[in-house]
């Protein structure tokens, strides 16, 4: 699903950090989830992962969609000279809610992932 250019406020700059730290974050918290499983880690201490999932989710959707939620809430583009104000009103709205509802998917998936990796058998 490609993002509408409309409603991207970040630069490519941004998005490729975002994606990096993103599938770092992942990978870090997969290997985590692996290490725990294997020394016998109760299903509570694996669900202290879900914040690690959901920030390398949130870093690879943002990425992908090129939305930042941070500057979104603050009404504000990312580009290659900083921060540059959103005058349009709708725009800015919409920014909002798609940021909104970015960090609302990214919390449902990791909410998923952990749970899945605890109570994987």
């Amino acid at each position: 699903m490609a993002a509408s250019v409309d409603l991207q406020n970040s630069n490519a700059q941004t998005q490729g950090a975002q994606l990096r730290r993103g599938v770092a974050t992942i990978a870090v918290a997969l290997g985590l989830a692996v290490l725990l499983r294997e020394t016998g880690a109760s299903h509570r201490t694996i669900l202290l992962l879900v914040p690690f999932f959901f920030l390398g989710i949130y870093g690879v959707q943002a990425s992908f969609m090129g939305t930042c939620s941070i500057a979104a809430m603050r009404g504000v583009r990312l580009t290659a000279s900083g921060a540059e104000p959103i005058c349009d009103r709708g725009r800015r709205a919409k920014l909002r809610r798609r940021g909104l509802g970015l960090i609302a998917s990214s919390a449902a998936a990791a909410v998923l992932a952990g749970a899945l990796l605890a109570f994987a058998h």
